[in-house]
């Protein structure tokens, strides 16, 4: 399979990532901002403009974004289906100060041309040589950082001969409360070679799950001045994340980072190596 782990095209965090799999099939998670719309669609146009499947992990306008643009306007892109979690209405209208993102939200999925569906826990999804497994879905019980912690699970396996296998695990913004459930439901089964971090790689899921991931690679969908945590330029390192921190931890797990901090990261993985190229954007 190749992953494109696409840049952000604006000094704001964001996330999304294109799966193409050996068979040609099409598989997105989140899209990013409207910034990068315009990299997303050349990324689809080079697969041939077809989406065969669109997940959602959450609400938050630095996942869907490109998903509502390309809902209004979707030019020559089709889509078979786009999966969600739906979030709870009274848990959305807890947090009165992120009523945007839910309305914008609900906006998309309420004009968009393409087929919805919903999607359910345990479900799994086989497309040619992988496998989708729905290892979380929206988390009405959590009542703390809401948004984040009604972010979707999922993992990714890519199936070769003699049973061997190569699994990713996407983990969207999982918070803390999220991360610890997901590790309660699965344990051991979280193990993965590659993660996507959540939440940009900070103030999300604890060491405590990153250890029972045990990564070979993880991927960063984080902005340059997140990664280095800087808020100030003249003051390198000292901005109120903890990126480093979390960084800290991969590096002790052994784990090699792959970041699109200069341009989008395409990632290939051929019978469990793994190589990477980068797009010019």
């Amino acid at each position: 399979m190749k992953i494109y782990q696409l840049k952000n095209q604006s000094p704001c965090q964001m996330m999304g990532y294109v799966i193409v799999t050996n068979g040609g099939k099409v598989i997105v998670f989140d899209g990013g901002t409207a910034d990068t719309t315009e990299l997303f669609r050349e990324i689809i146009a080079l697969q041939g403009n077809h989406i065969d499947y669109w997940f959602i992990t959450h609400p938050h306008h630095d996942h869907y974004s490109v998903f509502k643009k390309i809902s209004e306007e979707p030019g020559e892109i089709t889509a078979d289906a786009v999966y969600y979690s739906p979030m709870d209405p009274e848990l959305a209208a807890s947090d009165p100060n992120r009523a945007g993102e839910i309305n914008g939200f609900n906006d998309a999925i309420n004009n968009t041309p393409f087929t919805l569906k919903t999607l359910c826990l345990g479900e799994i999804f086989k497309i040619d040589d992988l496998e989708i497994e729905v290892l979380g879905i929206a988390n009405p019980d959590i009542k703390e950082d809401v948004y984040n912690n009604n972010s979707c699970a999922f993992m990714v396996t890519e199936k070769y001969d003699n049973d061997n296998e190569f699994k990713l695990l996407i983990l969207g913004d999982l918070a803390i409360k999220g991360g610890d459930k997901l590790a309660a439901m699965h344990g051991k089964r979280l193990k993965a070679d590659m993660v996507q971090m959540a939440h940009h790689g900070q103030n999300a899921c604890e060491k405590r799950v990153y250890e029972l991931i045990a990564p070979k690679y993880t991927l960063w969908p984080t902005p340059d001045w997140l990664w280095t945590n800087t808020c100030d330029p003249e003051k390198p390192g000292e901005g109120p994340w903890k990126t480093l921190i979390v960084r800290g931890w991969l590096e002790e797990l052994g784990a090699t980072p792959i970041t699109s901090l200069e341009k989008t990261a395409i990632i290939t993985v051929d019978k469990g190596d793994v190589s990477v190229t980068y797009y010019h954007k």
